[in-house]
């Protein structure tokens, strides 16, 4: 029998199951220049992933976000000029 916690809708139907995935977040971070975060827990704790929130009512350019191991890299490349954006970032 497996254990954890499952929460139902009102015909009956499981809405989240704890025996299976669910998101974890690890950080967050604002950026407005190219860098990279090192993040540990990519590397054990599943499979990564990540949010990101710009004002879209203003015409910038946003950073491409890529993964390599246990590091998240966000690069403007040479775009201008730069949204300042929110990062949210982890692992499910």
């Amino acid at each position: 029998m497996a254990y954890g916690l499952r929460t139902y809708d009102a015909a009956g139907n499981i809405m989240v199951d704890t025996s299976t995935r669910l998101t974890r977040v690890l950080g967050s971070t604002t950026v407005s220049s190219t860098g990279s975060v090192t993040v540990p827990e990519f590397a054990t704790d599943g499979s990564p992933w990540y949010a990101v929130f710009v004002d879209q009512s203003t015409p910038y350019a946003e950073p491409e976000i890529t993964f390599s191991g246990t590091t998240l890299s966000w690069n403007y490349g040479s775009a201008s000029p730069r949204a300042t954006v929110f990062i949210i970032y982890g692992t499910y």
